[in-house]
């Protein structure tokens, strides 16, 4: 991180915002306290890892050479052995260059650096999210209600709420403020009419649990605004139509969501498309986060080969389940995906980098979200390729010229 290289140049600007970010004492004593273990731990780690997973790669390198370069990475570089097997760094071709991999966790950090405001309002209050994006005329889904301390605070209400979800098959409800799909949950029209509970993987409190935990209760549309009202209490909810996938996505036997994780920067050139990611959910799944990965081609939509993100470096070409080939077909509404999000971070023209969640429907693809934090290993593993090359230098260089010439500017001002 000490060197001149462009790419350590993003890595110090990463650390000086998370010495920021709080009191910089206690922030400095928390990186002492890490040092003085962190040698044995990353030992014990790298360790364990190369058992389990060092013989899936031996045929790119060793394990031996695999343990000897987790050390090296974790000790003077800080990339942690897990981080090694899940960005795909043991698989790179010789040689790798440790500054230029972007470690997960980091990207969170990155999204702040060039922002007066870090709270990141825009992305993080979902609610706030939508109505920038319907202001700007972004493709995204449309807001049934928006209920918080157990009022309505957006859309439509009372007898017409009850009225309008009558209407609809499915409703997906989300908190406004969360991240990874967590405490998200799915209401669908049972057969013999009323509604049923389905939760994500990651439960939340309140009345969703205890619908869950009943399990087969029917609740009419009253009890089910009558349920949402009371856990708004808990935090603001947004109530949506559950979307659909395109039929010509991969059918996985399930009614989760496919999702697409698009990451892009505003440079010099305007919008720029760096990575993109298919996620794939696992059958009983309502949301995408934790299922299989595929990579995308950005020039034409076309699919790789499928992975976890996790350490495990097993790549296949076909659905586990299925036997369905995956591997080479394309996405559709391929140049819609791109045009969209060209869109959506045009609106959102103060962030240098973002990760956006992306769905392809039958009526073509919506923005579900933008992310700060946009899953830095899941972008890398594929090709084993770092996410700091030369498109995304470009990009925090011309911020990092933006930043001078405006702190220029306000030192003139108060002179």
């Amino acid at each position: 991180m000490l060197t001149r290289c462009r790419a350590s140049k993003v890595q110090r600007g990463i650390l000086r915002e998370h010495l920021n970010s709080g009191s910089s004492t206690a922030r400095l004593l928390e990186f002492g306290v890490a040092l003085v273990f962190w040698p044995g731990k990353s030992f014990a780690q790298a360790l364990s890892l190369t058992r389990q997973f060092g013989g899936q790669t031996t045929v790119i390198r060793s394990r031996y050479v695999q343990f000897m370069q987790q050390i090296y990475l974790a000790w003077f570089h800080g990339i942690s052995p897990r981080m090694y097997y899940e960005m795909g760094v043991v698989a790179a071709k010789p040689p790798v260059r440790p500054m230029a991999w972007l470690q997960d966790g980091h990207a969170g950090l990155f999204s702040r650096i060039f922002r007066n405001e870090k709270t990141l309002p825009e992305i993080n209050d979902k609610l706030l999210f939508a109505k920038i994006m319907g202001r700007n005329g972004v493709p995204a889904p449309s807001l049934l209600a928006a209920f918080d301390g157990g009022k309505p605070i957006e859309g439509i209400t009372g007898p017409d709420f009850v009225i309008q979800v009558e209407r609809c098959e499915a409703l997906f409800v989300k908190p406004v403020r969360s991240s990874g799909g967590k405490d998200s949950f799915v209401w669908e029209q049972a057969p013999a009419g009323g509604w049923l509970c389905k939760n994500s993987s990651r439960t939340g409190p309140g009345i969703y649990r205890a619908a869950c935990e009943i399990g087969r209760r029917v609740f009419s549309s009253t009890e089910l605004l009558g349920a949402l009202l009371k856990q708004s209490r808990s935090g603001a909810l947004m109530v949506q139509r559950r979307l659909l996938n395109h039929p010509e996505l991969p059918q996985l036997g399930g009614s989760g969501l496919i999702s697409l994780r698009v990451l892009s920067g505003f440079g010099s050139q305007g919008i720029v498309p760096l990575r993109a990611v298919l996620y794939l959910p696992y059958r009983k799944s309502i949301s995408s986060q934790n299922g299989l990965k595929a990579t995308v081609d950005l020039r034409d939509g076309r699919l790789g080969r499928l992975f976890h993100s996790s350490a495990d470096q097993r790549f296949t070409p076909r659905l586990p389940e299925t036997g369905t080939l995956i591997e080479g077909t394309r996405l559709p509404c391929w140049p819609e995906v791109l045009s969209i999000v060209e869109s959506a971070h045009n609106a959102l023209s103060d962030y240098a980098f973002l990760g956006w969640d992306v769905a392809i429907c039958p009526g073509g693809p919506v923005i579900l979200e933008a992310n700060g934090n946009f899953a830095c290993s899941s972008l890398q593993k594929p090709g084993a390729r770092p996410l700091i090359d030369e498109k995304f230098l470009a990009i925090f260089d011309y911020w990092r010229k933006r930043e001078r010439v405006n702190r220029a500017k306000s030192e003139k001002a108060k002179r």
